[in-house]
């Protein structure tokens, strides 16, 4: 069974054309037992490149000079699967591949040049991004800091210099375009530690580093500097944990290609009409049939998109081996017109077939972008992956701990949120009686009847199209297209539903199950809690089920609220509030109080919406609970939620 954990190091090792010296090195490193050695500086010409060879540190890969200087070597243990990716004739970059948990990653091990580093950062750059690759580590010799106040020492009798030898901006770019991050820094905070030594200033400086992704960061459990035994450079090394690397808990979400097929959308709006003319309420409770019908859908979805993909990679195949022989046959006779234009319809065919396959990953980027790509598959991956990296939370700190690990950040975001909308223990009573003291506005017997009526398909269907399409599903994975597609079938049994709610009170299960993500507050430091927004994500037909509340309810507020409150209401903006203040300043000195959200919302009880419920007469005549008075206790009490991760769920 292979080691749940990938131990990465990294040194310039300043020359390696003696073999006293080459087994000095080797004997060190393979005490370690490293899976990854990248090597800088082994002044190893082409012809010389034998020497590099040691089997018992795995396959090798070089990049080396026709002269005595420069020269990269990366070793990889047999136990993974490897092949390089690519690499200069300088031997200033080695690009690999490495196969670990069913992703690529990508590891680059390079030694930047110590004067201008433009060209080299820019042909870096570009080979990087041809590559098709899950993860990335670039490591190695940067000849250059990230930071002077951090990351260097102070010369002896001189005053600093807070720009010698930082990085320049274009590679600082390089860095923030691929999402990068400084593994010992993300770690280690504002420590100071070096890795190599300048005799001519006299000045210590971290110039060797290793920087990965946000999903490697997260992954990486240590990074050290190690003692300098061989070389005048201070190795690195990390530890990477393996089973942290794959793609998490798999949430289902509704492909809505699936559902733009008219053949599959006829198919789907059948077994629909099957599903539910063979389940009925005399022998099983409408809720349950509501969200048993999403499960059986959901199975046929799945089923229909495995077919689909099953048969899209053979013909892949199919169209590959073809291309195969048509080049065959051109070897043979390279002027042959007649195979050359064959080979280009296939090649087109298999470019529509890589097109179709990535169409549903189209719509998290800008589409106008896809008119510069030229090659489609890695252009997007790039696209996405740069999306999903900006998004992903690598560390946390709170009270001067810092936190790395999915388990531990998630375990911080959820105390914070539980202490956050944990309700103060405030005497019923108190509230009662306060509310009693109010002169809160009465509804009449008319405007009762409207919120307490029955829901109609009138309600549903105007719910239904009024929500928007494009947002994101709750934990049952439908999106509102779903429901628009399907109304036909299922506004009648969802009608039941709801009126049910109405007379018993019984909410469908999966109603009670919320995802919640957070996103980060503009430009706030996204290294504390406090500084990310948390978004609910419900289920779409809860969500219709809330908009029909929601807008009896507004139909009512708008008589009995107040004009200066305008939000929430019909014909009411907040811009209103915003012209109202501004009108006052101009002409009064005073002061404004403004409550941010995080202080004001643990105070708001869900008893307190009951009480005011109360207050506006929203009760029966005859002291009863009605129909909307229970709807909205049943609103206020769902409260089963999820907090996701970065690629999965923390719990």
């Amino acid at each position: 069974m292979m080691a749940q954990r990938l131990k990465l190091y990294s040194n310039n090792i300043n020359g390696f054309n003696s073999p006293n010296k080459r087994n000095k090195v080797w004997q060190q490193i393979r005490k370690g037992k490293y899976e990854v050695i990248c090597l800088q500086e082994t002044h190893i010409t082409h012809k010389h490149v034998s020497h590099l060879q040691y089997s018992k540190l795995g396959k090798v890969y070089y990049s080396s000079g026709p002269e005595k200087k420069n020269g990269v070597v990366t070793y990889v243990s047999e136990k993974l699967l490897s092949k390089i990716a690519f690499k200069d004739h300088e031997g200033r970059m080695l690009g690999v591949t490495v196969e670990v948990d069913n992703r690529i990653l990508l590891i680059c091990n390079i030694y930047a040049p110590n004067g201008c580093k433009l060209k080299f950062v820019e042909r870096l750059y570009q080979k990087i991004i041809e590559q098709e690759y899950d993860d990335l580590v670039v490591m190695g010799d940067f000849n250059g800091v990230l930071n002077t106040v951090l990351d260097k020492s102070k010369s002896e009798g001189k005053a600093k210099n807070t720009k010698g030898g930082e990085l320049p901006r274009y590679f600082l770019k390089m860095k923030e375009d691929l999402n990068l991050v400084d593994i010992w820094r993300n770690i280690h905070g504002n420590e100071h530690d070096y890795t190599f030594l300048s005799n001519r200033h006299m000045t210590w400086t971290r110039i060797d580093m290793i920087w990965g992704n946000k999903l490697i960061a997260n992954k990486i459990t240590d990074c050290k500097i190690l003692p300098r035994i061989n070389s005048d450079h201070a190795p690195l090394e990390a530890t990477l944990v393996k089973g942290d690397l794959s793609k998490g808990e798999f949430r289902w979400r509704l492909n809505e290609l699936m559902l733009k097929d008219q053949e599959d959308q006829e198919r789907y709006r059948e077994l629909l009409k099957e599903y539910f003319k063979f389940n009925r309420e005399e022998d099983t409770a409408i809720e349950v049939i509501w969200d048993a019908s999403k499960a059986y859908i959901r199975g046929q979805i799945i089923q229909q998109g495995a077919r689909k993909n099953k048969t899209r990679r053979m013909e892949r195949q199919r169209i590959e081996g073809e291309i195969a022989r048509l080049e065959k046959i051109l070897k043979n006779n390279a002027k042959d017109k007649k195979t050359q234009f064959s080979l280009d319809i296939v090649k087109k065919q298999l470019e529509t077939l890589l097109v179709e396959d990535m169409a549903k990953k189209l719509r998290f980027v800008r589409q106008h972008h896809f008119e510069n790509a030229n090659k489609v598959g890695r252009w997007l991956a790039r696209k996405i992956n740069k999306k999903k990296q900006a998004q992903y939370i690598n560390k946390i700190q709170e009270d001067g701990k810092i936190y790395h690990s999915n388990k531990e950040i998630g375990q911080q975001f959820t105390s914070f949120f539980e202490k956050l909308y944990k309700a103060d223990r405030i005497a019923e009573e108190n509230v009662t009686q306060y509310i009693g003291r109010q002169d809160i506005p009465k509804i009449s017997e008319k405007q009762r009847e409207k919120l307490n009526r029955k829901i109609g398909e009138e309600e549903i269907s105007r719910a239904i199209k009024k929500l928007p399409s494009n947002k994101a599903p709750g934990p049952d994975g439908f999106s509102m297209l779903y429901y628009k597609t399907f109304q036909d079938i299922l506004i009648k049994p969802l009608q039941k539903v709801m009126n049910k709610i109405l007379e018993e009170g019984k909410v469908p299960q999966t109603w009670n199950n919320a995802n919640i993500v957070v996103i980060p507050k503009g430009k706030a430091d996204n290294t504390q809690v406090k500084n990310y927004r948390p978004i609910s994500l419900l289920n779409s037909d809860y969500k219709i089920f809330a908009s029909i509340l929601a807008d009896r309810l507004k139909e009512v507020s708008k008589d009995i609220i107040g004009e200066e409150q305008s939000g929430f209401l019909p014909g009411r903006q907040m811009k209103e509030n915003i012209r109202n203040i501004l009108n006052v300043i101009e002409y009064y000195s005073l002061v404004i109080l403004i409550l941010s959200f995080a202080t004001t919302y643990p105070f708001f009880l869900y008893f307190l919406a009951h009480k005011l419920c109360g207050g506006l007469e929203l009760l029966a005549l005859n002291g009863r609970k009605s129909n909307f008075f229970t709807l909205t206790g049943i609103h206020l009490n769902l409260s089963t939620w999820q907090l996701l991760r970065n690629n999965g769920s923390w719990f």
